[in-house]
């Protein structure tokens, strides 16, 4: 959030810059602010790589799950008959 923006909320009543946020999320926030452009970007860049790893982790454990998917044991069966074609967007 801009600092303009920050001052516009904090002139509303009962409305403040961190409401509903989290300790750690102001603790972030506040570590950004101090930091150079250069620096945020870099937070930015590990906070968007942390979401990914947990993303892939969170898809690893579906795909582990042991119970059993017709449907997609179906499709890959499928998938695998049809050769190495390049996709058809006119098939589609």
């Amino acid at each position: 959030m801009h600092r303009v923006e920050a001052k516009l909320l904090e002139s509303i009543p009962n409305c403040h810059y961190h409401t509903g946020m989290s300790r750690t999320t102001e603790e972030i926030v506040q570590v950004c602010e101090a930091l150079p452009d250069d620096k945020k970007a870099e937070v930015a860049d590990f906070a968007r790589f942390l979401l990914a790893r947990q993303d892939d982790e969170a898809w690893e454990r579906r795909l582990a799950y042991p119970q059993a998917r017709p449907r997609l044991d179906a499709f890959l069966r499928e998938s695998s008959a049809e050769g190495e074609e390049p996709l058809d967007p006119n098939r589609l």
